[in-house]
């Protein structure tokens, strides 16, 4: 024989329990969903690598492309001056064809003083989506050139400092 107490508070569990599975199927992805999660391109900066040290003329590799269901239209690749650049500018032209694991540009770090760079990578779908990469390279210091030795001509039994003579 049951009480009322009893009846009550298996009515609670079983609310309780029901509550919680709403809420865990609610949570679970459903195909539908999963397809909305699929990022609109894929961008992947792989050399040079963040942090790394650069000077010279060096290849940038990754990987610029879309899943299948999209449609690529470009990438760029951008640059900035510090960990956080308030401004990004162009490095080249924008890109239109993908690259799988490649090279995406050439950078001739000669022309930037040495500082840390970000470069950004982005790569866009025809939807106007774009997924992007970064990655903080520092740019080395240029050399200082030796100074060559300054040759001074010399007249024989003359000095070129002494005073000029009157006649």
């Amino acid at each position: 024989m049951r009480t009322h107490a009893g009846t009550d508070i298996n009515y609670i569990l079983g609310a309780v329990a029901l509550a919680v599975a709403i809420v865990l199927l609610a949570d679970a992805p459903t195909s539908a969903s999963a397809d909305t999660q699929t990022s609109a391109a894929e961008a992947r900066i792989d050399a040079p690598t963040a942090g790394a040290q650069v000077d010279g003329v060096v290849e940038i590799r990754g990987r610029a492309i879309v899943p299948e269901g999209r449609r690529f239209a470009y990438y760029r690749l951008l640059i900035g001056v510090g960990k956080a650049p308030a401004i990004m500018r162009p490095l080249g032209p924008a890109y239109d064809q993908p690259v799988e694991n490649g090279v995406l540009a050439t950078w001739d770090k000669d022309r930037f003083p040495s500082d840390e760079y970000q470069l950004t990578l982005q790569v866009y779908t025809t939807d106007d989506e774009y997924e992007s990469a970064s990655a903080l390279v520092i740019v080395k210091a240029k050399p200082t050139p030796t100074p060559l030795p300054l040759a001074v001509p010399s007249v024989i039994g003359a000095s070129i400092f002494a005073e000029p003579s009157v006649p």
